[in-house]
C-alpha cells in the first residue's frame, strides 16, 4: 500500500478523473488531490483530498486501497468505485469542520490521549506531543467537528502556547478526558456467547471455543472506542478492578490491538513464552498492521498495581512471568 507499478498509477489517477467529474456535477469548483497517507505503525495508504473551490473546510480524506483492489482483481470497476467514493463524501460533508471554526473546537475539553507502539511510530511521533511509557507512547489528539466527528493529533506546542498550556498540563487534561469516557470489561466467555453462527463458525464451534476459554479471561476497551487499549495503562482503577476477578498476585495483559487488552491469568500454568508467540503470530497473520499495538504482553502485580513490559529481551530463560524480576521490579506508571 502507498506504491504503485506504472499502470496501478495510471489506474489511481483514472479513478481520480472519475471521482472529480461526479462531484462536480454536484459541488462546483471542487477538485481531488492525490496523497500518500503514513498511519499508525508507519502504514502508507492512497488516499484523496477532497477540496471545495473556496478552501472554505477541512479537507476529508478518503482512502483508495480498498477500491484499487477491487478494481484490480476485476470485483468492480473505476465508476461503481467513484460512485462510493461520491456516496462517502456525501454522507460526511455535513460533519465537515470549516476552516473557520477549527480553532473553536482546539479547546482542553477536546482533548484525549491514545496509545501507539513507539518504534513503529518514531517518525511520527517525531512531530506530534506524546508521552512514553516503556515500549509504548501515549498520543494527545484532539477532536473537531460536529459531534467530534474528527480526531487529529495535537503537533505544534505553539497551539498548546495559545491555551497557555504546557506540554504537559495539555497531556494531564488528555488523560483526565479519556479517563472520564469510562470502560468496559467483559469476560471473554460472555462476548462469545453473543456470537451469532454464520458460514464460517457453525453454532457447534462456537460451544467448543467457548467451553475452551478459561473462565478468567477479560476484554478491556474504552467506552468512546478511540481511546482504545490506553484505558488501562492510564487508568488504576481498571487495574484494580481486574485484579479483583484474577485469582494469584497478577495478571497478565494480552495486546489484541490498539483497541482494546485481554487479561489471563499470571499462575504456575502460564507459560509467557507461549503467550508472546501467540501474540506475535496473531500481530503478524490476523490483525490489520495499522491496529497492532506490540508484541509484547505485560504483567500487573495485583499489590501495587504496577505494569512491566515484557517480551523477548526481557523474557530471558524463564518460564512463567510471575518468576521474572523484572516483573516484579519495574514500574511502568
Amino acid at each position: 500500500m502507498g506504491k504503485q507499478s506504472n499502470d496501478e498509477f495510471e489506474e489511481m489517477m483514472n479513478l481520480m478523473k472519475i471521482t472529480e467529474s461526479m462531484l462536480r456535477l454536484i459541488y462546483d469548483g471542487i477538485y481531488l488531490t492525490y496523497r500518500c497517507v503514513t498511519k499508525d505503525n508507519d502504514i502508507k495508504l492512497n488516499a484523496f483530498t477532497v477540496t471545495d473551490k473556496d478552501k472554505s473546510f477541512l479537507s476529508p480524506t478518503i482512502y483508495i486501497d480498498g477500491a484499487l483492489d477491487r478494481i484490480k482483481n476485476g470485483i468492480s470497476d473505476p465508476k461503481t468505485e467513484a460512485s462510493k467514493i461520491v456516496a462517502i463524501y456525501n454522507d460526511n460533508i455535513e460533519a465537515i469542520p470549516r476552516y473557520n471554526s477549527i480553532s473553536d473546537f482546539f479547546r482542553p475539553e477536546n482533548f484525549f490521549v491514545t496509545v501507539v507502539n513507539s518504534d513503529l511510530n518514531k517518525e511520527r511521533l517525531e512531530n506530534i506531543i506524546h508521552t512514553r511509557i516503556n515500549d509504548l507512547s501515549l498520543v494527545l489528539r484532539c477532536r473537531v467537528g460536529e459531534n467530534a466527528s474528527f480526531a487529529v493529533p495535537v503537533s505544534s506546542l505553539s497551539e498548546l502556547s495559545d491555551k497557555k498550556l504546557t506540554q504537559s498540563e495539555a497531556m494531564d487534561i488528555g488523560i483526565s478526558n479519556s479517563l472520564a469516557y469510562g470502560y468496559d470489561i467483559i469476560p471473554m466467555q460472555n462476548m462469545l456467547k453473543s456470537l451469532k453462527p454464520d458460514l464460517e463458525f457453525d453454532q457447534d464451534i462456537i460451544d467448543e471455543t467457548i467451553h475452551n476459554t478459561p473462565q478468567y479471561m477479560y476484554v478491556i476497551k474504552s467506552k468512546d472506542e478511540i481511546t482504545g487499549a490506553a484505558s488501562v495503562f492510564i487508568d488504576q482503577e481498571i487495574r484494580a478492578q481486574l485484579s479483583k476477578y484474577m485469582p494469584g498476585d497478577g495478571y497478565i495483559l494480552l495486546p489484541s490491538s490498539k483497541f482494546e487488552m485481554i487479561a489471563v491469568p499470571a499462575d504456575d500454568t502460564t507459560d509467557s513464552k507461549d503467550l508472546l508467540h501467540i501474540v506475535t503470530d496473531i500481530n503478524a497473520s490476523v490483525l490489520d498492521p495499522q491496529d497492532k499495538l506490540s508484541d509484547s504482553i505485560y504483567y500487573v502485580d495485583k499489590a501495587t498495581l504496577r505494569i512491566t513490559t515484557i517480551n523477548e529481551a526481557t523474557f530471558a530463560d524463564t518460564q512463567t512471568l510471575y518468576q521474572t524480576q523484572e516483573a516484579k521490579a519495574a514500574l511502568v506508571m
